[in-house]
């Protein structure tokens, strides 16, 4: 097997530097340069478990590395100023990490420009971007910069805003950097690699939703494992027999956690004395219509909210009385439906309504 391609990086090999990280990488990483083992004035290459294809070499300033806490600090002081040349790269003390080189260079580039961290809002590529950053934060304990990014990520999947879920989900999305709001599988498959769910439960809710919202042949399966397909999958049940629970106002239809659910919010009430509008024939043809609305995708705020307008317009299908204020009673009841279903998002998407589903 041939040896490892050396590389400099393009953005952080400065000749003034006191310290060589050095990282396994790709021959193809457009963002290092091929260097001959001569040209660096060293001998070595750092040994990996598995010969990487190139090794990528970062030649930067140790305050770059320690002006905030973080694993470096206690790091470096293990490094003796009196090393031999074997450990010694281009002069000067090699560090050899064992992190991906694109990782590497994201941490870098975070903490040399802070401001990084702040993607523009619904960003398509948050998560792509600041993979690296936050698992070499946490693996490294720099806490400040993982709270930061924890922050801006979480910035992305509004959990405390019913209005601007919506209008990130669908209603605008031509105004999204790139074209579109972020997608949902990076961020999932972040928050599992990052071994941050804790901290981004409700936020992760929120992209399994998206996900469900979207038509499965569209899902980039490559970032998603086993068990977040089984969260899928339990999700569309645990959805459909929750929206079942509150047009048919019955707490009993299903249970949440062992416990029958508890349905909160008003009910659609229309005293029958004074219209001709029967509820139940309404309330059967919603159903009907989102059982074929969720063949391929379920995305029950987008439906709530254009039944909304329909009834409201008096454009459904089942037309209402002009008495009693019926329509009106019905689009409120609709609307506070869809926010409701937005509130208890996290617990609807993670029910173990299906423990068979998650394997257990």
């Amino acid at each position: 097997m041939s040896a490892p391609t050396p590389m400099h990086d393009k953005s952080f090999y400065f000749s003034d530097g006191d310290v060589v990280l050095s990282a396994p990488g790709n021959s193809g990483d457009d963002e290092a340069i091929a260097v001959a083992i001569e040209a660096s004035n060293s001998n070595i290459i750092p040994i990996y478990s598995q010969s990487p294809a190139a090794v990528v070499y970062f030649r930067i300033h140790k305050t770059l590395l320690t002006k905030q806490p973080s694993m470096f600090t206690d790091m470096f002081e293990v490094v003796n100023p009196s090393l031999s040349e074997q450990d010694l790269y281009d002069g000067v003390p090699l560090i050899a990490l064992h992190d991906e080189a694109s990782h590497v260079r994201g941490f870098l580039r975070v903490l040399s420009k802070p401001e990084t961290v702040f993607l523009p809002r619904y960003h398509h590529q948050s998560a792509e971007l600041l993979m690296g950053p936050l698992l070499l934060a946490i693996k490294y304990q720099a806490d400040a910069l993982r709270d930061v990014i924890v922050l801006h990520l979480r910035a992305d999947w509004p959990i405390n805003s019913y209005a601007a879920w919506k209008k990130r989900q669908w209603q605008e999305p031509k105004g999204f950097p790139g074209g579109t709001s972020p997608d949902p599988e990076p961020f999932i498959h972040l928050v599992r690699t990052t071994n941050t769910s804790e901290l981004l439960r409700k936020h992760l809710a929120l992209a399994f939703y998206a996900l469900l919202s979207r038509r499965p042949s569209t899902w980039r399966i490559d970032l998603l494992d086993a068990e977040d397909l089984n969260t899928l999958v339990a999700a569309r049940c645990t959805i459909n027999a929750w929206l079942l629970t509150w047009i048919k106002e019955d707490p009993g239809t299903y249970y949440f956690y062992g416990r029958k659910a508890q349905r909160k919010g008003p009910r659609l009430e229309i005293r029958q004395s004074e219209c001709s509008c029967k509820l139940k024939e309404f309330k059967d043809e919603v159903l009907l219509d989102w059982m074929e609305h969720s063949l391929d995708h379920v995305d029950v705020i987008e439906y709530l909210e254009h039944l909304a307008v329909m009834v409201d317009a008096n454009g459904y299908r089942w037309r209402f009385c002009n008495g009693n204020n019926c329509r009106s009673k019905a689009v409120s009841w609709i609307k506070e439906m869809a926010r409701a279903f937005y509130d208890a998002m996290e617990e609807i998407i993670f029910s173990p309504i299906a423990p068979e589903l998650h394997g257990n």
